[in-house]
């Protein structure tokens, strides 16, 4: 059950009006300037009003990706706002409606939201869901003014939203290629390995590998493809790694397993596997020696071409950012502004 609240002071009353006229969360910058329209106060003064109002709970807050506060009525308040209701201290019929001051506000939150979460584009292949560039794209369009931004930057020549249309399908392009090959590289690693129905798993978080688990997986592969196609220097690397597997990676008897490696255990295996597995070993090996002329390599070069391409493409896109948050209000009209 809410709490009654009674505000009598005009300060306070100015405070509580400006969060009541919108579902939005504001800075405090914000609201001074809602508040100077009906009381004349400095903008200290009101800004450590705002302060002891959230102390007393009269207010909450968050804080946004700035590191600022954000704030809006504590919701578990009824607030009444007793005595004269207050006076506007000059016209503002020339200045912009407090509706319009704090849309405007809101907006420019929203370009922040934007801006802040729109990582480069990676050729590398995700470690974590969080960061696809599916988690990218709905990070940016997070706030809750995103889709309103198309009634109002065009009107300033910016074509932030329609760059950002084609970028996400650029983006989810991008993520389809990595997928692409990284699903056929896991294939490839199966087909060397014929009748023994492999699981991938990290080597880094299984100490001890259960039967058909395996450490060679999809995913280094794809690290390495990468490499040779970014850095001479990887050509190196992979010579080092495939001589690392030839001497270092013996067949060794535990009990009634077979484990593929000493030092570094890349798979586990029954002991009625032997066959598979000894026939398997020398056909991954060749693969993983002819990586860098495969067609593997010609599928990462296309990533690392499209991922360049979108790095350009999300640099024209901050700098329009950029330049929107330059404005002090926004042309056009919205359903916010009827």
């Amino acid at each position: 059950m809410k709490s009654e609240v009674h505000i009598s002071k005009d300060l306070e009353k100015a405070i509580i009006m400006c969060l009541k006229e919108t579902e939005f969360k504001l800075p405090s910058r914000t609201i001074v300037e809602y508040a100077k329209k009906y009381v004349k106060d400095t903008d200290g003064n009101i800004e450590r009003k705002i302060q002891r109002m959230a102390k007393k709970g009269l207010l909450s807050h968050d804080i946004d990706a700035h590191k600022k506060y954000i704030y809006y009525l504590n919701p578990e308040n009824d607030f009444t706002l007793e005595g004269l209701p207050l006076k506007l201290l000059k016209d503002t019929r020339k200045d912009a409606t407090s509706a319009k001051v704090t849309h405007f506000s809101a907006l420019k939150d929203a370009i922040r939201t934007w801006r802040d979460n729109l990582s480069e584009p990676n050729p590398g292949f995700p470690s974590a869901e969080d960061i696809r560039n599916s988690a990218v794209i709905a990070a940016c369009e997070g706030h809750t003014l995103f889709q309103d931004l198309d009634n109002h930057l065009p009107g300033l020549s910016i074509d932030a939203c329609k760059r950002w249309d084609d970028y996400k399908k650029g983006l989810m392009e991008l993520d389809g290629l990595k997928q692409n090959l990284l699903s056929e590289l896991g294939a490839k690693i199966l087909d060397c390995f014929e009748g023994m129905n492999l699981r991938f798993v990290n080597g880094e978080e299984h100490h001890y590998l259960a039967d058909y688990e395996c450490t060679l997986t999809p995913h280094s592969l794809y690290d390495i493809v990468l490499a040779l196609e970014l850095s001479d220097e990887s050509y190196n690397n992979h010579e080092r790694f495939h001589s690392w597997l030839q001497n270092n990676a013996p067949l060794i008897e535990e009990g009634d397993h077979l484990l593929l490696g000493d030092v570094v255990r890349y798979l586990r295996a029954p002991k009625k596997d032997r066959a598979s597995l000894e026939a398997g070993i020398p056909r991954f090996l060749s693969f993983v020696e002819s990586l860098p002329d495969s067609e593997f390599s010609i599928k990462a070069a296309n990533i690392i071409a499209k991922a360049n391409m979108l790095k350009h493409e999300r640099e024209q896109i901050l700098q329009e950012l950029d330049h929107a948050l330059q404005y002090a209000n926004f042309p056009g009209e919205c359903k916010y502004l009827k």
